[in-house]
């Protein structure tokens, strides 16, 4: 990891440093590497050098001394074509670092390096010093490419007891008025991680979207979370992005998730992640049924369809605290949630 420094007196080794005193800026660079796990996001800290097959990189500076009336005017240059980028930093009162850019480099398809240099001025009193890094873009392995292995890596749970309270309660009331009514209940989902979830949107949109992998934005874990270290980019055998076997991948992926027929994409925020969400076929084969609800007398139904897109079935799910996924016009039948999403 690797930092953009403002800086005084001690400058790194790989630093090109401008002679001043006082407090300033430069681009701050150990003189060691560091090499990151496969996807891990390199962040220029406090080395020089770092590797990954995740192409975005951040940029950090770091202040010494009082750069509170300073503005330093920078320009990093990402030595992988693009056009270089301004950034103006203003300073602070103490030291310390300061997210500068983030950046995505342009996927190569196999391994490249890429000699990220910034230069710049300060104004107010301070001193700017211009330095480098050194960034190595990996080409994917086999076992971070993306496809059907990575469904079992976050898996789902189908246990109403996974749910969060007071949704949990609600969710075993409404299933068992249904099942007193005589609708036959099976539940399939409730909770879903924030990385199955991941998984799903993006899946489907290279694979029914017909997005372009390279634009998928790499999985952000809260803290403590694992990441999902995925590649999306297939390449072929010249190390060029294959859009074709990308695609395939994303499908057979989106398929063991069974999401792949689905008329619109899964949301990476899903009420599923929060335990406030259950997927559960509802059938019935009677032309009345009687189903009670919270509010008032038992609803009688006679609607059709006799599925979860009943309106009225989704209206005795309401008074539970259950609002089904809308619109209803959608092929979702079985989605219900807190909030309707």
């Amino acid at each position: 990891m690797v930092l953009l420094a403002m800086v005084a007196a001690s400058l790194m080794p790989l630093l090109s440093a401008t002679a001043g005193s006082g407090p300033g800026a430069s681009l701050r660079a150990g003189n060691r590497s560091a090499t990151t796990a496969a996807v891990t996001q390199c962040d220029f800290k406090d080395v020089g050098t770092c590797e990954s097959s995740n192409p975005t990189v951040r940029i950090f500076y770091y202040t010494v001394g009082d750069t509170s009336r300073c503005t330093f005017t920078t320009k990093i240059d990402w030595g992988d074509g693009t056009t270089p980028q301004n950034v103006v930093v203003p300073g602070s009162s103490t030291d310390g670092f300061t997210l500068a850019a983030t950046h995505k480099n342009p996927f190569k398809g196999k391994q490249q390096k890429f000699v990220i240099s910034v230069t710049g001025s300060a104004s107010g009193g301070c001193f700017w010093s211009d330095g480098s890094v050194e960034f190595t873009y990996l080409a994917c392995d086999t076992n971070h490419l993306s496809g059907a292995s990575w469904e079992p890596k976050f898996p789902k749970s189908g246990s109403m007891d996974e749910l969060a309270e007071p949704f949990r309660t609600n969710a075993y009331a409404f299933k068992n008025a249904m099942r007193m009514a005589g609708i036959d209940v099976d539940v399939i989902s409730t909770f879903r991680s924030f990385q199955r979830a991941y998984l799903m949107q993006w899946s489907y949109k290279i694979s029914r979207d017909n997005l372009d992998p390279a634009t998928v934005p790499a999985f952000v874990p809260s803290a403590g979370q694992p990441s999902v270290d995925i590649c999306w980019v297939h390449s072929d055998a010249n190390g060029n992005p294959d859009r074709t076997a990308s695609a395939n991948a994303a499908t057979a992926l989106a398929k063991a998730l069974v999401i792949y027929g689905n008329k619109t994409s899964p949301s990476a925020n899903s009420r599923h992640c929060y335990r406030m969400a259950v997927d559960w076929t509802t059938v019935w084969t009677a032309a009345t049924i009687t189903v009670a609800n919270t509010t008032g007398p038992p609803t009688t139904i006679t609607s059709t369809p006799r599925s979860g897109l009943n309106p009225d079935l989704i209206k005795v799910g309401a008074t539970y605290g259950l609002k089904h996924y809308g619109p209803i016009a959608t092929d979702d039948a079985n989605h219900w949630s807190d909030t309707g999403s």
